[in-house]
């Protein structure tokens, strides 16, 4: 989508006091099951999606063969709201401008498999790969080249916030911090719902993902935090 077209299609102000996930964060890309782009592309209840709207930027993430696109839920996802369901045959995918780290990544979803290894997002290629995944060991876990346990697995709606630093690079599940040297990768894109390797997809859905340019500061992810309670209804610890 062009820049024009994001000029025209801008979202309405959130109402006095309200935070808004696209407004009030200067993500560098951010997709959202209810933002207005995709709202715009009205897409029917329990159909498929070829192309989520990078809400922020022009890097859609697209998906051309059928059998391959996610499905969009208006009910099904975390807190009753509109998310987008991969089924473990689905992959959408953008390239953008590489970004170094640090950088940060949040995304609010739930896994219900719970076997195997199933990625969340990838970075596309072997030597920029910022990952998220559900690993065949029980665990959700980061890497930017060496991985991190994050947390013990689980079928719950959860918010997400990792930021990728080197040896400072922590993975925050519902405000609970998972530290350690994850790597040093950066990121040229998202592959999303699948790994680049072997296509280990994500059976779950995914609500929201955004992509930092840098380490979102400590009251963003506070904000993020108490939206995700209200919005979601997501305990955060």
């Amino acid at each position: 989508m062009t820049a024009a077209s994001k000029l025209l299609m801008a979202p309405a102000p959130a109402p006095s006091g309200a935070f808004d996930p696209l407004a009030d964060i200067a993500w560098a890309h951010a997709y959202w099951a209810e933002g207005p782009e995709f709202v715009a592309l009205s897409v029917a209840p329990d159909a498929t999606v070829g192309t989520w709207p990078d809400e922020i930027g022009t890097a859609d993430l697209t998906q051309g063969g059928g059998t391959q696109q996610p499905i969009y839920k208006t009910t099904a996802g975390p807190g009753g709201v509109p998310s987008i369901l991969g089924d473990g045959t689905d992959v959408m995918s953008t390239t953008f401008t590489t970004l170094t780290q640090p950088n940060t990544i949040v995304f609010i979803g739930k896994c219900p498999q719970t076997s195997g290894n199933r990625f969340a997002y990838d970075g596309l290629d072997s030597s920029n790969r910022n990952t998220f995944l559900r690993g065949s060991g029980g665990s959700f876990q980061y890497n930017a080249g060496t991985t991190i346990t994050a947390a013990t697995a689980d079928t719950n709606d959860h918010l997400w916030v990792t930021i990728y630093n080197g040896a400072s690079s922590d993975s925050q599940q519902d405000g609970t911090s998972y530290t350690g040297s994850a790597g040093t990768h950066s990121i040229s894109g998202l592959r999303v719902f699948a790994n680049n390797a072997s296509l280990l997809q994500w059976v779950g859905y995914i609500s929201f993902l955004g992509v930092y340019d840098g380490t979102l500061s400590a009251g963003d992810i506070t904000a993020l935090e108490t939206w995700a309670t209200s919005h979601y209804g997501i305990t955060i610890t």
